[in-house]
């Protein structure tokens, strides 16, 4: 389980969030799954998006994998409040990461 704080962008008619991860060690030889964990999520104003949000209950979590880097989507099935394509910040309060 980690913490971790990174960029990602609002995506998808403001109802997808993207951020990118970087890995250690090279993943192109195992599969790789989210298990659990919480996520906050800023807008570019300061205002929350989501606030300890469970990610297996509240998202469609799709990953892509080259080398080192693992993309993160994920989706809700209706649209934020917010522009589109907008820079946010996402906090990882919790993130369970399993490869197999």
């Amino acid at each position: 389980m980690i913490n971790y704080t990174a960029i990602g962008s609002l995506t998808g008619g403001s109802s997808s969030i993207q951020t990118t991860l970087i890995l250690p060690k090279r993943i192109n030889d195992v599969t790789p799954s989210i298990t659990g964990g919480s996520v906050t999520i800023r807008k570019p104003d300061g205002g929350y998006l989501e606030q300890g949000a469970e990610l297996l209950n509240n998202f469609n979590i799709s990953l892509s994998k080259k080398e080192n880097i693992l993309d993160i989507t994920l989706t809700k099935s209706t649209s934020y409040s917010s522009p589109n394509n907008v820079p946010i910040s996402i906090r990882f309060n919790s993130l369970v990461l399993s490869f197999t």
